[in-house]
């Protein structure tokens, strides 16, 4: 399916969400960032590489904005990021996949990332992507400790939450 436009993300998380099909696409990912690693010699595939040569990053009122030049057939796998992301694809087609599935975006494309995704990336075209995120930190490795998590454990899901009646 690919999505093109405004999208609005409307998350009505159940508990039944963290069973079977979810954790078995993060199963997925993961194995797709092991088998990155033996690839490239990164778990992050090309994800590392583009941050260097094709990454800009602005911090200012309140927004953490990464802005991504991605080249054609790249695979790489993001971070595990603590809170939701606006995505904006201005340029390229990209195959995205989350716990949710898999999606393809085409610019122009605006769409919300819920807190707690990490996702695998294939570009199919050559592709801008602007990643903005609210932030109260004002250095870089401040912004890094309270957007990045260091595993799943890291982050409390709403399945969490509705398990422990704290929803």
């Amino acid at each position: 399916m690919a999505v093109k436009g405004l999208q609005v993300y409307n998350s009505n998380i159940v508990v039944s969400d963290k069973k079977a099909e979810r954790l078995e696409i993060r199963s997925q990912i993961e194995e797709f960032k092991t088998a990155l690693q033996d690839i490239t010699g990164s778990e992050r595939g090309d994800a590392d590489a583009i941050n260097e040569a094709g990454l800009s990053e602005y911090i200012t009122g309140g927004a953490y904005t990464r802005v991504l030049k991605v080249a054609k057939d790249t695979a790489l796998v993001s971070e595990l990021w603590k809170k939701q992301r606006l995505w904006i694809i201005v340029k390229g087609r990209v195959i995205v996949t989350t716990e949710e599935g898999q999606v393809e975006l085409v610019a122009p494309y605006i769409g919300v990332a819920p807190f707690g995704t990490k996702a695998s990336i294939l570009t199919v075209e050559d592709t801008v992507w602007i990643a903005v995120t609210g932030v109260e930190s004002e250095t870089e490795k401040e912004i890094k400790e309270e957007l990045i998590a260091t595993d799943y454990s890291d982050i409390s899901y709403e399945w969490d939450l509705i398990e422990e009646n704290k929803l």
